[in-house]
C-alpha cells in the first residue's frame, strides 16, 4: 500500500495521523446518531480536507459500486462531522 502511486500524495506531505473525531447527525436540528471513531490520516490543503482511512480488504482496480456499502457510510459520516465543525 505504502508503494502505491496513487496515494504517495497524501503519505508524502503535511498531516495529523489518528484523528479522533466525534459528533451527531443532525436531521432537521435533531440528533438523529452519534459518531466517533479515528480517521487514520487527515490532511487539509488549501482547496480540500482529505480523510484518508486505511482498510485491509484490496480495492485496488474496483469501482466505486465495489467497495462495500460500511466503508462508504463511515466516510461519509466522517466527512459530515468534519463538514460541520
Amino acid at each position: 500500500l505504502l508503494q502505491e502511486p496513487t496515494i504517495q500524495h497524501y503519505l508524502c506531505c503535511e498531516g495529523l495521523n489518528e484523528v479522533p473525531i466525534a459528533g451527531w447527525i443532525l436531521r432537521k436540528g435533531k440528533r438523529q446518531g452519534r459518531i466517533y471513531g479515528f480517521i487514520d490520516r487527515l490532511i487539509k490543503t488549501k482547496e480540500a480536507v482529505h480523510i484518508i482511512d486505511y482498510k485491509t480488504t484490496l480495492l485496488q482496480g474496483k469501482s466505486l459500486q465495489q467497495v462495500k456499502k460500511q466503508h462508504i457510510r463511515q466516510l461519509s459520516a466522517y466527512r459530515y462531522v468534519i463538514h460541520h465543525i
